[in-house]
Parts: structure tokens; sequence; C-alpha cells
């Protein structure tokens, strides 16, 4: 986990910039339209792995109180200028973390939990959720996605991935030198389950595909689901 914290520390100046970026706007859609489905105000939400805070801004921005965490410090830094300067400092903190399977928080802390893009890059994602069940209240929210096992341009970066290394090459694309895992929708689905939650909500997402076929089972790249803390 220590070297995908250090890559992503390498990205924290430029991460907010992938927001520019087509895939990057459709993610943040869809979760903005997973979260805002149900009222925010005087809620208490926290964003696992918040990177530079965007998503944490989105929750703020809802009326959401939020608490951002994340274990590479430089993304912590951008996330706290960036909030100070966008005007939702005052419903926004953020808080280093080593391991967010060991989050230091009480039991029933958050209405809700955000988090996006993480569980890949874990050892034990299982462990994860389960702690997620651990301090978000009964009946709050769960949002998390996960990369699609399915998905065609998963598998495709894979096998790419895969030849460059045979090449002598670091490995291309980079991040998955430290992903570990992807999941299949039915397979994620009842891990939530056994973890403590019932989804309620599933949707693919991701890829250079027209919008419409992002939520083709074989296209997208990521799999967004909302689920209800049992």
């Amino acid at each position: 986990m220590t070297r995908a914290v250090d890559y992503h520390n390498e990205l924290a100046r430029t991460w907010e910039d992938r927001y520019d970026r087509p895939s990057f706007k459709r993610r943040e859609q869809v979760i903005k339209a997973f979260v805002m489905d149900q009222p925010l105000t005087s809620q208490h939400w926290i964003d696992a792995g918040c990177g530079t805070g965007r998503l944490s801004r989105l929750l703020a921005a809802q009326g959401a109180t939020v608490v951002g965490v994340d274990a590479a410090e430089e993304m912590l830094a951008m996330g706290r200028e960036l909030a100070g300067r966008l005007g939702v400092g005052d419903r926004l903190s953020f808080q280093h973390i080593e391991d967010v399977n060991r989050l230091p928080f009480a039991a029933s802390s958050f209405d809700g939990a955000l988090c996006s893009s993480v569980l890949e890059y874990l050892g034990d994602p299982f462990g994860c959720l389960r702690e997620f069940a651990r301090v978000v209240r009964s009946g709050g929210t769960l949002v998390v996605s996960v990369p699609n096992r399915r998905s065609i341009l998963r598998r495709a970066q894979s096998i790419e991935f895969r030849l460059t290394r045979l090449l002598g090459r670091a490995g291309s694309p980079a991040y998955m030198r430290y992903s570990k895992n992807a999941f299949a929708r039915s397979d994620f689905a009842r891990i939530l389950i056994q973890s403590g939650f019932t989804p309620t909500r599933c949707e693919y997402f991701g890829g250079p595909w027209p919008t419409f076929a992002q939520n083709w089972p074989q296209l997208g790249s990521l799999i967004l689901f909302k689920a209800t803390r049992t």
C-alpha cells in the first residue's frame, strides 16, 4: 500500500486537472446522482480515500459535514487549500490516516460513507468494508466504486501492462502497478451483504465509450454501488 500512496502523492498537484477529462467528469456526474437522491443537509459523511477532496466538496456543497481521510499527505494538503479557496472549509475537514481499514472514529459516527476507486489498491478490501459497517450508523449510506472485472477496457489494460513489463519497462498504464482487486457485479453485491450492507442501486460507468454505452456490463470500467447499512 505504501507504494500506491507514494504514487498518488506524486499526482497530487495535477489531480484536479483530471476532472477536465470526459472519464472523470462522468465519474463525478454518476456519484453526484447517487448521493443527491437523498437529503444531505445536517448529515455527517466520511470520504475515505478523498484525494484532493473533489468529491468531499460535492458532499459539502449539498449541505453535509464531511471528513475527508487519506494516506497521501500531498493530496490532503491540496484538499485543504482548495476547500478554503472555494468556500466550503466550514463544512469540510481533512485528516491523515495510515490505514483505511482502521479508522480513528467511534462506531456509528457517520450518516454516510463515500469511497471512490480505493478498494482496488487495498490488500484487504473486505476488512475496509467491515470498517465502514462499523463507523456508519444503522440505516446509513455507503457509496462505493470498484473496478469492473468484466470490462473490455480493464482486460485490455491488464494485457498491456503485462506486455510492457515483459519488455523490461515499468508497466503501462502506471496505476496497474498498484491495482490489486477487480470485481464482478454479483460478487461485490454479495460481499456488501456479507459486510453488513444491503445494495440498493448499481451502475456501470467509465471508459472511452459514449455515455449511453458505459452502463453495459462489458464496457463500463467501474461499478458504482449504493448500499444501506443494515
